[in-house]
């Protein structure tokens, strides 16, 4: 007796257009391209400042513990984009920072996220620091690794920059905003922890990175000026930081 077929293929739910497969996520309507360095990476990058800082696991925790917060105050907002946040009322910005003051999640959050307000005060996150950010003991040291970290970003398909999504989608899962069909990659959403050591983390990968852009492209508020922001004023630092290198070359 022969075996019936069974399709197995990985891209049977990818619908092709000429030679390339989308996946479903990025089927929606109205859902536009995102580029990665602009504007997902600044928007997301206070997530893998934390996983860097704190393991991924912690990094994860602390990330879930101010964003869920902030979604019992405004439950339709998705709050992984660090633009997100400007979204809250004075008012409930307070609340949230003392709601994770009294759960002991607020001074750890600020000790990660310390060196990115120093470098970027405009950040939408500068709320977490009432009375500002500490200034670095060692400035040049802070911003190399800050460089470093932010460096390990630009390959969206990299481990570092994966987490970062998956930390991103993990919020959207816990606050009621994602839900996924138990045959589709992302219903085995905790193998990610592998990533991308097993066939299985490479495929729930896949639907992160789309899940990630699908909500980039369909619920974030565009007219946000972080990216922008952080770009230039990255274009700064870099001339402070070149100059105070050459004025010390000079004074020795």
């Amino acid at each position: 007796m022969s075996k019936k077929p069974t399709d197995k293929r990985v891209l049977q739910d990818h619908k092709k257009i000429g030679r390339k497969f989308i996946p479903p996520l990025l089927q929606l309507r109205d859902v536009v391209t995102i580029k990665w360095q602009l504007p997902i990476l600044p928007e997301l990058l206070w997530l893998a400042i934390l996983n860097s800082a704190c393991g991924p696991r912690i990094g994860a925790e602390l990330a879930l513990a101010l964003a869920s917060n902030a979604s019992k105050l405004m439950p339709k907002n998705w709050f992984a984009p660090a633009s997100s946040y400007n979204s809250l009322l004075i008012e409930q910005k307070t609340e949230v920072v003392g709601k994770l003051h009294r759960t002991e999640k607020l001074e750890a959050i600020q000790e990660a996220l310390n060196s990115l307000l120093w470098f970027y005060p405009a950040c939408p996150l500068a709320f977490l620091f009432p009375t500002g950010p500490s200034a670095p003991e060692d400035p040049k040291s802070a911003l190399e690794d800050f460089k470093s970290c932010l460096g390990g970003l630009y390959n969206k398909f990299d481990q570092a920059p994966m987490m970062m999504q998956a930390n991103a989608i993990y919020i959207a899962f816990v606050t009621g905003k994602l839900t996924v069909a138990s045959h589709t990659p992302l219903a085995n959403f905790p193998e990610m922890e592998k990533y991308p050591t097993t066939p299985e983390s490479q495929r729930v990968g896949s639907g992160v990175r789309a899940a990630t852009m699908a909500f980039f492209g369909h619920n974030y508020d565009k007219a946000s000026t972080w990216p922008q922001y952080f770009w230039n004023r990255g274009l700064e630092i870099e001339s402070c930081d070149k100059r105070l290198t050459d004025e010390q070359s000079v004074a020795q």
